[in-house]
């Protein structure tokens, strides 16, 4: 099994490139301090008054909310929004009411004010608990969310020490669903591998698929040939929305009886591969609708008049019209890897 699993991680090394050293090359002392980016100087959680709680039981829910995020070392406290300062992070609680519970979700609001990822509850409160501001409901609710908020913090500040000093006002939010169609653990491996590697690549990992702004579907394929050998291939699509930006792909001939089992550390390349992939087609969409949203500015602007006589300049010509700015990345980006010929 061993000699399996080294031979497949040759394969896929060699068709996607230089192998990976996550330890190979940690950053000095000085490189350390430049990558270090402030934490919090205190997380604010306003009392919820929109959701549908009274301004007492929405104040007792927040300062419960604020002591579960304590207890996870985060420097919390219930106090409203216009207290923030300028280092200062916000919890936003917003609910949706179904049939017999509401379900909770928390949006983390940076120190710039962007909402850098949204968590939900893990589960939901009964209807009627809420409606009657039940103690112990409102305190089991704040218990629940304390740890999912302090992890969702945590991939924060993994994606900004990832992206380093040079850092956007907001990073991107990428939801990874879960992979399908792989034999053996390769679903959950590559799906917890996909999610860890986005948090290193620089972008945030958002849980839901709602709210992110990117969403990253896995599929593996595979197709038995002779000799024992499984054809794979191992494609990750990019969407926007309703808007498809790209596919990442991986193609690989390997034994079959490698992958039937666990894929351990095969899922950490595959991922941290595919991860590159997945940046490349979020730059581009970024960079792409960012120069429409400039060409979009310009045309409104209004044009000032010319001096008298219709002369413009000096007698220079006019620059010619902006082109229109070329429509987000649809097509897929390059493969990382040629598909092997096929037998």
């Amino acid at each position: 099994m061993w000699r399996s699993l080294a031979l497949l991680l040759v394969l896929v090394i060699a068709a996607c490139g230089e192998v990976p050293r996550p330890f190979a090359s940690r950053p000095d002392a000085g490189e350390q301090e430049v990558l270090r980016r402030p934490p919090p100087a205190r997380i604010l959680v306003p009392a919820p008054t929109q959701a549908g709680l009274t301004q007492d039981a929405a104040q007792r829910f927040a300062e419960a909310l604020a002591e579960s995020l304590r207890e996870q070392e985060l420097p919390a406290t219930a106090s409203p929004a216009a207290r923030r300062g300028p280092r200062d992070w916000q919890v936003a609680t917003s609910f949706e009411t179904g049939a017999s519970a509401v379900a909770l979700s928390y949006a983390l609001i940076d120190e710039n004010g962007q909402r850098v990822g949204t968590v939900r509850a893990p589960r939901p409160v009964p209807i009627a608990a809420w409606a009657n501001a039940d103690p112990a409901a409102l305190s089991a609710a704040a218990a629940d969310a304390g740890p999912a908020i302090a992890a969702l913090t945590g991939r924060v500040d993994t994606a900004r020490r990832a992206a380093g000093p040079t850092t956007p006002a907001r990073l991107p939010t990428v939801a990874v669903l879960q992979v399908s169609g792989a034999p053996g653990d390769g679903n959950n491996a590559l799906t917890v591998a996909m999610r860890e590697a986005i948090g290193r690549r620089g972008m945030i990992l958002q849980e839901e698929s709602g709210g992110a702004d990117y969403v990253v579907a896995g599929t593996v394929t595979t197709e038995p040939r002779p000799g024992g050998q499984l054809y794979v291939e191992i494609g990750w699509r990019v969407t926007q929305g309703r808007l498809d930006l790209g596919k990442v792909a991986q193609l690989n001939e390997v034994p079959a009886r490698a992958i039937s089992g666990r894929w351990g550390d095969v899922a950490y390349v595959v991922a941290e591969e595919a991860s590159a992939g997945v940046l490349q087609v979020v730059d581009n969409a970024r960079q792409s609708q960012g120069r429409a949203g400039a060409a979009n500015s310009a045309a409104a602007e209004p044009q000032r008049p010319g001096p008298p006589g219709g002369l413009s300049g000096l007698n220079q010509p006019a620059a010619p019209p902006t082109p229109p700015a070329p429509p987000a990345a649809a097509a897929s980006p390059p493969r990382i890897a040629p598909a092997p010929p096929r037998r």
